[in-house]
């Protein structure tokens, strides 16, 4: 349900589902990288990157989760 890229030069593609999934893939292959279950029951609607690697995500019912994503 949402999609975001890393603001780097080689950046993850991410990937948030409507099931509370995060999807971490290789931007050029699209190799699954990781994934986890972020929220129960919940659709994540928006992904941001900080620059300092953090990941926040939101959901449909507002809820958030800041979490870092490190090669």
């Amino acid at each position: 349900s949402s999609l975001a890229f890393g603001p780097y030069d080689n950046g993850y593609l991410l990937l948030g589902t409507n099931t509370g999934h995060l999807l971490v893939l290789e931007p050029l292959s699209l190799d699954r990288i990781a994934g986890q279950h972020v929220f129960k029951d919940d659709e994540i609607t928006q992904i941001s990157f900080e620059p300092t690697q953090t990941v926040f995500l939101g959901t449909k019912h507002g809820y958030l989760k800041a979490i870092n994503i490190i090669k």
